[in-house]
This record gives C-alpha cells, sequence and structure tokens, in this order.
C-alpha cells in the first residue's frame, strides 16, 4: 500500500491585480497627506485675499485720483458758453429794440468763437467735452421766463437781466480757472475770454 500524498493546497488568488482599481483616487490618509491638503488650501485662499487686495487699491486709487482742477473749471465754462450762446440766439425773432438784438448776435458769435479755442485746448488735454456734456447746463427756468416774458411785453429787459447774470457768473468761473491754470496757453487763452466778457458786459449796459 502506498503512503498517501499529501493534498497540495491552492494557490492563494492573487489579491494584488485589481489593487490598483480599489486604490484608484485614494489619497494618504497620513500625517503627510494631510498636511499637504492643509497647505494646497492655505495657498488658494491666501492667492484668492492677495487678488481681492489688489483689486481693492486699484479701485481705491482710481477713486482717490487727484482730478484736474484746471480741466473740470475748463470744461464748466464751456458749458456755461454753450448757454450763453443758446440763451442769446432768442431774440432774433422775439426782442423788440436793435440794441438788445446787437447785443445778442455779438454775445452769441463771441461766445461761439472763444468756445472753439477751448474745445482745441481741452483736446490737447484729451478733456474734449462731447454735446451731451456741453448742454448738460441747459435751463428750461430759463426758456420759460422767457417764454412768459413774451405775453408781458417784457422780453427785452428780462433777455437783458438773464445774459447779465450769466455774463458774470461765466466771468467769475474765467477768473477761478486762471488761478488754478498751469500753462501758460491756458492763462493766455482765460485773458482773452475774460476780456471779451468785459465787453459784453460793458455792451449789455448800454442797452438799458
Amino acid at each position: 500500500m502506498q503512503p498517501q500524498q499529501p493534498t497540495a493546497t491552492p494557490p492563494a488568488p492573487n489579491t494584488d491585480q485589481y489593487d490598483f482599481i480599489r486604490q484608484y483616487g485614494h489619497h494618504p490618509s497620513g500625517a503627510g497627506g494631510n498636511n499637504a491638503s492643509l497647505i494646497g488650501r492655505i495657498l488658494i485662499v491666501s492667492g484668492g485675499a492677495v487678488v481681492l487686495i489688489v483689486l481693492a487699491v486699484v479701485f481705491i486709487n482710481i477713486l482717490s485720483a487727484p482730478k484736474d482742477p484746471t480741466v473740470q473749471l475748463l470744461t464748466t465754462i464751456a458749458q456755461q458758453q454753450n448757454e450763453l450762446a443758446r440763451v442769446a440766439a432768442e431774440p432774433t425773432s422775439d426782442a423788440t429794440a436793435q440794441p438788445t438784438l446787437d447785443f445778442a448776435e455779438t454775445t452769441a458769435l463771441s461766445l461761439q468763437s472763444d468756445q472753439q479755442a477751448l474745445l482745441v485746448l481741452l483736446a490737447t488735454a484729451g478733456k474734449t467735452p462731447d454735446a451731451a456734456v456741453l448742454s448738460a447746463t441747459q435751463s428750461t427756468t430759463t426758456d420759460n421766463t422767457l417764454t412768459a416774458a413774451k405775453t408781458n411785453g417784457t422780453y427785452d429787459s428780462t433777455f437783458i437781466g438773464i445774459a447779465q447774470n450769466q455774463l458774470t457768473t461765466y466771468q467769475q468761473t474765467l477768473q477761478q480757472a486762471y488761478k488754478a491754470a498751469l500753462s501758460n496757453k491756458e492763462k493766455q487763452w482765460l485773458t482773452i475770454a475774460n476780456n471779451h466778457v468785459q465787453l459784453l458786459l460793458q455792451m449789455s449796459k448800454q442797452t438799458e
């Protein structure tokens, strides 16, 4: 009788061949993995905070950037010229006295000429105002006052009074701009414009 042969033990299944499936996307849970993940989150948050800080600084600098006071005043002057010339064009059909008509025509032509020179000056600074800006100060109150004056027979005197008030305000702005002006070209133009408005005010008194 032959001795019983030992039963062969079947080989253990290879448990490693599918390990890559189970381990796909698995991240270490040890101290090293936690630290890397924490550092990554810190860097992301810190980077976002830096971007927000930079944007905030840029925005604040834009808001707090000093504006050229002369350019602002010159733009105001251009608006005043625009309104004065517009109002001065009205008496051509409504005024009854020749001195009023002469004064209105001279005022309109003078202001239009001065405004053209001013717009060239502003263009050199890259600050040319468009038509909407120039007409922004158009006054409906002035229009209503002149319309009412047509019906009560006081158009000439009402127009002269309005023109004198606007010319005086215009002259004050010219003088304020002259004090703030930095360039000789600006001062030269402001001096000429001031001389013109002075002559217009003198002419207006001759119509009274």
